[in-house]
């Protein structure tokens, strides 16, 4: 009986901390994606929208990098309202 818990304790130390090295990795990840961007020119970002899809894709104008902007912003950016 005490084998069964220590094999139960054992398995819960586990993966506690397997979860706590995946939360650090991610942590970590995006720490190191965040901290190498810009901000970027509003004149910079170019939007268009696909008329079929309704899909929107917002790139840098000299880079031709794509970037990430909330769906309401890219819409709003490729119909000139923004």
């Amino acid at each position: 009986m005490k084998k069964l818990i220590r094999v139960i304790i054992w398995a819960i130390a586990a993966v506690f901390i397997y979860k706590a090295s995946i939360w650090a990795f991610d942590e970590f990840r995006s720490s190191r994606r965040n901290s190498g961007q810009q901000e970027i020119a509003d004149i910079d970002k170019e939007c268009l929208m696909d008329a079929d899809t309704g899909q929107c894709l917002c790139h840098h104008r000299g880079t031709g990098e794509f970037l990430r902007l909330p769906y309401d912003e890219c819409k709003a950016r490729a119909m000139g309202t923004y």
